[in-house]
């Protein structure tokens, strides 16, 4: 009997990066793709800021963009949601990658949803997968308003003198992105496929238990 559980992709083309960085110290590493050779298509750029990863260039960039324009379109017309499996899988099914095949869509939860891509090998759950992780902002909890708040400042006094002086941080050009691309190194066992297993796990566990249970025989051990 085959097991084929597995939590998580033991190899990942990102690791293999960061284990190079660490060595080169580059800001900029290209790793080479399915085919072993550097600079054809399928290789993965991942660029390196203050020791983390800033951007990953991933192959099947274009297709994986142009889903993601159509998932945000679809949540900016519904009240900022994510549509759910089978409505955002509809929404790309004609987008297909640079190998033929068509994108992968699933809400991994209210606020997040992958894009995927099956990668140069066409196999899914491979260290070759590439795809977009996007998440929305959960949204906030209007605070009830308390007697004390006139008390208060609105805004604190850095950001007041920041207006006075017309300044601002170079942090504040830096637009937020809400997605980022990935590269192998994904689960799985995702969603419900996650929690079966335990939940199968504990009820085979416990009907081998019943039979030893039965057959267990109490002993009785004396010291003097």
């Amino acid at each position: 009997m085959k097991v084929a559980y597995r939590l998580r992709i033991s190899i990942s083309p990102i690791a293999t990066v960061l284990k190079q960085y660490q060595q080169s110290k580059q800001p900029t590493i290209l790793f080479p793709g399915y085919d072993g050779t550097k600079g054809t298509s399928d290789d993965i750029t991942v660029h390196i800021k203050n020791d983390t990863i800033h951007d990953i260039e991933v192959p099947g960039k274009k297709a994986l963009d142009a889903a993601l324009q159509k998932i945000q379109s679809w949540s900016a017309s519904n009240q900022s949601r994510l549509p759910t499996t089978e409505t955002g899988q509809k929404l790309i099914s004609h987008i297909t990658d640079p190998w033929g095949q068509t994108l992968h869509y699933s809400l991994q939860n209210r606020y997040q949803c992958r894009i995927a891509s099956n990668g140069p090998d066409r196999t899914p759950k491979t260290q070759w997968d590439t795809g977009i992780i996007l998440k929305i902002p959960a949204p906030s909890k209007p605070e009830k308003p308390s007697f004390t708040d006139s008390l208060h400042a609105k805004t604190d006094w850095l950001t007041r003198r920041k207006a006075e002086l017309n300044a601002h941080s170079n942090d504040d050009d830096d637009t937020v992105k809400n997605h980022h691309y990935y590269a192998g190194g994904q689960d799985t066992l995702e969603g419900a496929e996650y929690f079966w297993f335990f939940t199968k796990l504990m009820a085979i566990t416990a009907i081998i238990f019943i039979p030893v249970s039965i057959l267990y025989k109490e002993k009785t051990y004396l010291q003097e």
